[in-house]
């Protein structure tokens, strides 16, 4: 699991992007949403309503040869033209070939 973090007025984007696709937001967290790897946007802490958190989840079971990658934290808000902060976490899988005898 990781966190990204962004406070911003207006209240920033937040999310999780894995080698330049959205990793899927789930609402609702589940055990069953682990079978892949998925973020959820947390609400925000009520004392300061412009902190936006999305939470990167791996699979339960660990991480799968598909699931390596670069997962890039994006964070935006639309305010200073079009930049955006970002934040990389490489995830490496080290493949296994199995041999049937």
């Amino acid at each position: 699991m990781a966190d990204c973090h962004g406070y911003g007025k207006p209240k920033p984007i937040v999310k999780w992007v894995r080698n330049g696709t959205d990793v899927l937001t789930v609402d609702n967290f589940t055990i069953d949403s682990r079978s892949e790897v998925v973020q959820a946007i947390l609400d925000p802490n009520k004392e300061s309503p412009w902190n936006v958190t999305s939470r990167l989840y791996l699979r339960v079971s660990g991480v799968a040869y598909q699931d390596a990658g670069n997962y890039t934290c994006e964070v935006f808000n639309g305010i200073g033209g079009n930049g955006s902060l970002r934040d990389t976490l490489q995830v490496l899988c080290k493949y296994i070939r199995e041999y049937l005898i």
